[in-house]
C-alpha cells in the first residue's frame, strides 16, 4: 500500500501486515531507496523469507539477478508464489541453506553485487570476509541479532572497518503517522497491525565500500 515497494503483489498467506501496510521495516527506507538507485549487477537476500526483498528489489531494479536463499522449506512454495506474482522468475533464483561456500558461489560471479542478510544470528558466520573473501567488494545490508548472538555487532564492525562505512539503523517505535493515510481503522488496530516486536535494541548495519 506505501513505502518503497508499493504496488508490490503479495500472495503469501499468512504473513505480516505490516508487509501489505508498506511499513514493514520503514527504518530502512532511506537505505533501500539507496540501494535502488545504485547500479549493482547481483542481489543476494539471505533469510529472503516469502520474498519482500526478493521481489520488492526484483521490481526496483529490473536488470538485476536475484539469489534468494531460504532455509525453511515450509516457506519456499510461499517465496516461488511471490516471485512468480510478480513476474520475476527469469530472474531470481532460489535456493535453500546458505553456507559460506555457497555465498562465496555466488559473489564471485557477480561484478557489483549487494548482499541482504537477515538469519536470526547466523550473520556471525556467514559474513566473515576471512571464508567469504568477497564480501570485502560487495554491499551490505544485515540485521543484527545481538540478542541471539552476543557480541555479533562488535565483530561484524571489526570485520568490516578497513574496507566499508558503516551506518547503523536503530529499530523504532511506530506511530499513527506512519500508516498509510488510506487505512479506515481504529488507533489501536493500526498500532497493532504495524507492530514488530523486535527485542529491544535492534538494529541494522549498512556496510557500503569505501
Amino acid at each position: 500500500m506505501s513505502g518503497p515497494f508499493a504496488g508490490l503483489q503479495y500472495p503469501a498467506t499468512g504473513c505480516y501486515p505490516q508487509k501489505l501496510l508498506g511499513t514493514y521495516e520503514l527504518e530502512l527506507t532511506p537505505i533501500v531507496e539507496s540501494i535502488a538507485s545504485r547500479q549493482y549487477d547481483a542481489l543476494v537476500d539471505i533469510g529472503a523469507a516469502e520474498g519482500y526483498y526478493v521481489a520488492g528489489f526484483g521490481r526496483r531494479l529490473p536488470a538485476i539477478h536475484i539469489t534468494a536463499f531460504e532455509a525453511d522449506a515450509g516457506t519456499l512454495p510461499a517465496l516461488r508464489a511471490t516471485v512468480a506474482a510478480n513476474g520475476l522468475q527469469d530472474r531470481v533464483s532460489i535456493r535453500g541453506f546458505c553456507t559460506p561456500t555457497d555465498l562465496a558461489d555466488v559473489l564471485e560471479r557477480a561484478r557489483r553485487p549487494v548482499v541482504i542478510c537477515d538469519v536470526e544470528g547466523a550473520e556471525d558466520s556467514l559474513l566473515d570476509p576471512a571464508v567469504v573473501p568477497p564480501l570485502r567488494t560487495a554491499d551490505m545490508l544485515v540485521e543484527v541479532h545481538e540478542d541471539l548472538c552476543p557480541g555479533v555487532a562488535q565483530r561484524l564492525t571489526d570485520r568490516f572497518r578497513d574496507t566499508h562505512i558503516l551506518q547503523a539503523v536503530a529499530a523504532r517505535k511506530r506511530t499513527l503517522e506512519d500508516c498509510p493515510p488510506n487505512v479506515v481503522a481504529v488507533a489501536s488496530v493500526k498500532r497493532a497491525a504495524m507492530e514488530e516486536f523486535r527485542a529491544p535494541g535492534g538494529q541494522w548495519f549498512w556496510f557500503s565500500r569505501l
